[in-house]
C-alpha cells in the first residue's frame, strides 16, 4: 500500500472585516475600575492589529433578564475593522474575563453608521420647535342640580322687578307722547286765537271807519 503523504498545514490568510462588539460589565465595578479595564482592552485591540474607529460607554442599563444573578450591567460598544484570524482571540478574551458577564460580536458592512447612545436619548431637535398640543378634556353631561327654593324665588322676584321696570319705561314713554299733542294741540289753538283777534281788530276798525262815514258815497 502506498503510504499517505504528510498533509501540509493549510494557511488561512489574514482578511480585515468591520465588527461592532458589545459587551457587558458587572454593575458593581467603580468608574475606576470600568475605566482601567477599557484601557487594557483598547492595547489588547491594538496588539491584534484593530482599528477601533468607535467606542460608546453607555454606562449602567437595566437588563432585559437576569444573567448571573445580576438584573443590571454596564454596556460597553466598540465598532472596529479587524483581522478575521483574531476573532477567536476576541471571544476568547472576554469569555475568560470574570468581569464580563455578556459579550456579542457581529460583522457588519462597510458604510454602517452607528449613532452613540446620548444621541439616541437625547430629543428630536425638530420636535422641541414644534408647540405642544393641548390635550382636550370633553366633559361629561353632569346631572342638573336642583336649586334651593329660596333662590327660585329670588329668581321669580328678580324677574318680576325687570318686568316692571320694563313697564315703568313703556308708561313714561306714553306719558311723554301724550304732552307732545297736547303741546302741539295748544300751539294750534293759540296760533287760532291770535288770528280771530287779528281778524277781529281788522273788523272793529273797518267798523269804525264805516260809521265815522268816510266810506260812505254821501
Amino acid at each position: 500500500m502506498a503510504k499517505a503523504k504528510n498533509a501540509e498545514p493549510r494557511v488561512v490568510e489574514a482578511e480585515n472585516k468591520m465588527y461592532e462588539l458589545m459587551f457587558v460589565l458587572k454593575p458593581n465595578l467603580l468608574e475606576s475600575a470600568v475605566t482601567k479595564k477599557l484601557k487594557e482592552f483598547s492595547k489588547f485591540l491594538k496588539e491584534g492589529e484593530c482599528n477601533v474607529t468607535m467606542e460608546d460607554v453607555w454606562g449602567k442599563r437595566k437588563l432585559a433578564y437576569r444573567i448571573k444573578q445580576f438584573d443590571e450591567g454596564i454596556y460597553v460598544v466598540y465598532n472596529m475593522e479587524a483581522p478575521t484570524t483574531f476573532i477567536s482571540e476576541i471571544d476568547n478574551h472576554l469569555r475568560i474575563d470574570n468581569e464580563v458577564i455578556r459579550h456579542l460580536l457581529i460583522i457588519i458592512d462597510s458604510g454602517y453608521k452607528y449613532s452613540k447612545f446620548e444621541e439616541e436619548v437625547d430629543e428630536d431637535p425638530d420636535k422641541k420647535n414644534e408647540p405642544k398640543r393641548e390635550k382636550k378634556t370633553v366633559k361629561k353631561d353632569e346631572p342638573k342640580k336642583e336649586k334651593p327654593v329660596a333662590e327660585e324665588k329670588k329668581e321669580e322676584v328678580a324677574e318680576e322687578k325687570e318686568e316692571i321696570t320694563d313697564d315703568n319705561v313703556a308708561t313714561q314713554d306714553l306719558a311723554s307722547e301724550k304732552e307732545e299733542v297736547v303741546e302741539e294741540k295748544e300751539e294750534e289753538e293759540k296760533e287760532d286765537k291770535e288770528k280771530e283777534e287779528i281778524d277781529k281788530k281788522k273788523l272793529d276798525s273797518r267798523l269804525d271807519d264805516l260809521l265815522s262815514g268816510d266810506d260812505l258815497n254821501i
